[in-house]
């Protein structure tokens, strides 16, 4: 389980980035920045996450056990709860990393407007949707060829092994699988400024 110093850095650290978002907003929307609504989307991907992580954790705690137990230190007696609180935590920090990437790509850039705050919601949605994807596709492919740490199997017998190296596969799938989410969604806000930018442009001139 993450420890409190640990979670607390982690805290720290977003509340810096939630800074440098808001400095970002102020510099580049000037008086129609909306600090407070940044924040509370920070936090809103925040919670999205912590309950994707808490999900997946407690699904995948039961899957394999010795993963949290060994790999991440958990007592297997304060499992599934302990499971589920390190993926909240986990995927809180995800979740608001991820909100910050949104939230930078809704108004970097001086040659398009800035993109509704309200319609990045739905772009949480995606990269939840494609974090599940990676996991179920790239997981459960990963899965088959990745190779358990040295001495693992003799020490647990071959089928909590397999079952150990597929639950780390499907934790890759799911971080690579919300990286390509996050890529994804940028892309699109990216599109959505454009095309409005270009309508303005024509309907000016």
């Amino acid at each position: 389980m993450i420890d409190p110093g640990e979670f607390l850095l982690r805290v720290g650290l977003l509340v810096v980035l939630a800074l440098v978002v808001a400095f970002l907003s102020r510099r580049l929307e000037g008086g129609s920045a909306t600090p407070l609504r940044e924040y509370a989307f920070l936090f809103s991907a925040g919670i999205a996450g912590a309950i994707f992580g808490a999900l997946n954790d407690s699904v995948t705690s039961r899957i394999s056990p010795d993963y949290f137990e060994l790999g991440k230190g958990i007592a297997r007696e304060d499992l599934p709860v302990g499971a589920i609180i390190l993926g909240a935590q986990a995927g809180f920090a995800a979740g608001a990393v991820g909100g910050a990437i949104l939230l930078v790509a809704r108004t970097i850039g001086r040659r398009a407007p800035p993109f509704p705050i309200g319609r990045l919601v739905p772009f949480i949605l995606w990269i939840l949707v494609a974090a599940l994807a990676g996991e179920l596709v790239l997981g459960s492919a990963l899965g088959l060829w990745l190779e358990p740490p040295a001495g693992l199997r003799s020490a647990i017998g071959d089928e909590r092994t397999q079952a150990f190296v597929k639950v780390w596969a499907l934790h890759i799938g799911v971080y690579a699988g919300a990286a390509v989410g996050v890529v994804g969604a940028v892309v699109r806000v990216a599109r959505r400024r454009l095309s409005v930018s270009v309508v303005n442009v024509k309907e000016g001139g």
